[in-house]
């Protein structure tokens, strides 16, 4: 199985400008992290760190052709977060978190650059060990589709930390761990959700609501009377009088429903 899905990803995972990029000028105290996006990514030009709460703060990250690279100025401890694509999940924002550790001053003592497609599937991996575990603890019992994508993309993991040296392969095995430990986060959510449905039923009635901008086009007395059956609560996003959209309230007091 690792054989079939190296064959392709290898190639696929790592577009010319990273295998040809020329050596760029840098600090030796620069803490770097270099990627090897998918041929299906626009430029990697733009990165961000974020402090142990995951919130985002300023900072002198600078991207180039080389990678991400984070000046030891930065005090604290850090995720580097970026758009990234992952073929067979798409695109969506990731953190490397150092596997939950996040990043510090110890990390940037002559050590080599990290790999930040490595560093996205270890931060993931861990991730989804402890969620797991956590939700495990309070009596979740995961389905065979569950232990089937954690597997996976805990041995594609081991394969990828196998070829820690090779650049290339290395973010190839981490593509494919990162796709198969995505989808397997989502799938503990919502089995954990579905757990949390059944065994804890609501005591009181729940809301259902819309966002409404559009309801003044609806023409229709039938709709407007089931309209108010089956929604009891409504978002009201539209106040401001435009050359498209009727007013919701033209005037205080009267409405458009």
């Amino acid at each position: 199985m690792r054989s079939g899905l190296m064959s392709t990803a290898s190639a696929m995972s790592v577009p010319l400008f990273i295998r040809s990029a020329p050596s760029f000028a840098q600090a030796a105290d620069d803490l770097t992290f270099r990627p090897y996006p998918h041929d299906w990514m626009p430029g990697f030009t733009w990165a961000y760190l974020a402090d142990e709460n995951e919130d985002p703060f300023k900072s002198p990250v600078r991207v180039d052709r080389n990678g991400v690279h984070v000046p030891s100025a930065v005090s604290g401890r850090f995720s580097v977060n970026a758009r990234w694509y992952v073929d067979g999940f798409g695109f969506i924002y990731l953190g490397a978190d150092n596997g939950g550790r996040y990043y510090g001053k110890e990390d940037f003592k002559g050590k080599r650059p990290f790999n930040l497609n490595y560093e996205f599937a270890r931060s993931r991996i861990m991730r989804n060990r402890s969620v797991r575990e956590r939700y495990e603890k309070s009596g979740v019992l995961f389905s065979a589709v569950v232990d089937h994508l954690v597997d996976l993309s805990e041995e594609l993991f081991e394969s990828a930390t196998k070829y820690r040296t090779d650049g290339e392969k290395c973010a190839a095995f981490a593509n494919k761990c990162l796709r198969h430990a995505l989808w397997a986060g989502e799938k503990i959510e919502l089995e954990k959700a579905r757990y949390d449905v059944i065994n804890r039923p609501r005591s009181s009635n729940p809301y259902f609501g819309c966002e409404t901008r559009q309801y003044i086009w609806a023409k229709s007395e039938a709709f407007t009377r089931r309209f108010v059956e089956l929604f009891n609560f409504a978002t009201v996003t539209h106040y401001v009088w435009d050359t498209w959209y009727e007013l919701f309230e033209p005037r205080e007091g009267r409405y458009n429903w």
